[in-house]
């Protein structure tokens, strides 16, 4: 009996750890470091109701892997205070800007000497730069010693209806279509047995038939009344297709417009980081390049857009922000001089 009643309180120990959600009670932050082999750990000090088993579940690593690498086997018995190196799978980390679930824990990275934005967001913690920057609100691209930076959140997923950026996905409402040959001309139809085209489908690709071939035939009457459970479409319908139909052509012929301006550029001298051509930008595309020139120097560097520039941090006479590589590359003196800038909105 009395073996019995320490199993009982083992599981009610055990399920105290975590809710429903997995997260476990005492964690708020997870602190990570990193080895001269880019292997990314937690040091975690063993707390009160708090199990390796408990643990190894909430980090998503087995129990075997945790006792391996921590020199202990399951017959030990652990104490409160002991401290557990917990290894972290990178791929799992959470990485969107904001936290997306309450039960997100923020996951914490201590910047070392001579570590940039952009071998931490690439070599340690693999996400897009910009999330990172507007993540810490950055404010250039120089990373002192000793700063914390969220580099991700750890907990359990997201509902379905989000993406990993919090945005709503586009959710597939219309069956699977597959493209067949009939009469040597490829046309779509529905994988859905039974369903045939609605009479806005047979516009339509009547429309990108007669673009690409102006001699081919024209859609029969009898082919466009196949369809019986859409012989009372509206004239509005269809219009409204073709109109769609118009306006994708025409967008596909606009040619984008260079965007010729002078403005302020800002810059940290003592930014560590001379090796990548990074600027951030409010109106210039995000992973696009820009053309800069400083107007003393008369010199002219291309460099990549990473992101706009976070709200609150610059005055707003600041036009774009430069890594040190860039404004070196400028010649530029001062952390903050004219510039002359040409790129696509």
């Amino acid at each position: 009996m009395k073996s019995v009643f320490l199993i009982l309180t083992f599981c009610l120990g055990f399920f105290s750890l975590s809710s429903q959600n997995g997260s476990l009670e005492f964690i708020e932050a997870i602190y990570l470091e990193v080895n001269k082999h880019n292997q990314v750990y937690y040091k975690h000090t063993l707390k009160p109701k708090e199990t390796a088993y408990s643990l190894a579940r909430y980090f998503n690593l087995p129990i075997e892997d945790l006792y391996l690498v921590n020199n202990i086997t399951s017959e030990d018995i652990l104490s409160i205070g002991t401290r557990l190196i917990i290894p972290i799978d990178k791929s799992l980390l959470r990485t969107p800007i904001n936290k997306l679930n309450e039960d997100w824990v923020p996951v914490i990275y201590t910047v070392a000497r001579q570590e940039t934005l952009f071998k931490i967001a690439h070599s340690y913690f693999p996400q897009p730069i910009q999330n990172l920057i507007s993540r810490n609100k950055v404010t250039s691209f120089s990373l002192k010693a000793g700063r914390n930076l969220v580099v991700g959140w750890w907990g359990p997923e997201v509902e379905d209806n989000l993406t990993a950026e919090g945005e709503t996905k586009v959710v597939q409402t219309q069956p699977a279509r597959q493209s067949i040959e009939r009469d040597n001309e490829t046309i779509e139809e529905s994988s859905t047995k039974g369903e045939s085209e609605s009479i806005a489908d047979l516009i339509r690709n009547k429309i990108i038939r007669r673009a690409e071939n102006p001699s081919s035939e024209e859609i029969t009457d009898e082919e466009i009344q196949r369809n019986e459970g859409h012989e009372q479409a509206t004239q509005d319908t269809i219009i409204s297709d073709i109109v769609v139909l118009d306006t994708i052509e025409q967008e596909s012929t606009i040619e984008p417009e260079i965007n010729y301006k002078s403005g302020i550029a800002t810059w940290d001298k003592q930014g560590i980081d001379r090796e990548n051509l990074f600027v951030m930008h409010n109106e210039a595309k995000s992973n696009s390049y820009i053309r800069l020139r400083h107007p003393v120097t008369k010199k002219e560097i291309t460099a990549l857009v990473l992101c706009p520039i976070p709200k609150g941090i610059h005055s707003s006479e600041v036009d774009i922000v430069l890594s040190p590589a860039v404004a070196l590359a400028l010649g530029a003196l001062n952390t903050r001089f004219k510039i002359e800038m040409d790129y696509y909105q």
